[in-house]
């Protein structure tokens, strides 16, 4: 299901949009009611990566 809300709704109802969108719910979010951004749930490939300043390889001397 995909909704639309307004920046001052995404303002304000931050946590409950984030249970929303764990469930699979989409958001299209209006910036002075236009279309701005999309809010879509992750799939489950994604791979979270490290800052680089927190890399080790990144870290280590040469």
């Amino acid at each position: 299901m995909q909704s639309t809300i307004n920046t001052k709704e995404l303002r304000t109802s931050l946590s409950k949009i984030i249970e929303s969108v764990k469930r699979g719910e989409r958001f299209i979010v209006l910036y002075k009611n236009k279309p701005a951004f999309q809010i879509v749930p992750l799939g489950e490939d994604v791979e979270i990566t490290l800052p680089l300043s927190q890399d080790p390889l990144y870290k280590a001397k040469a």
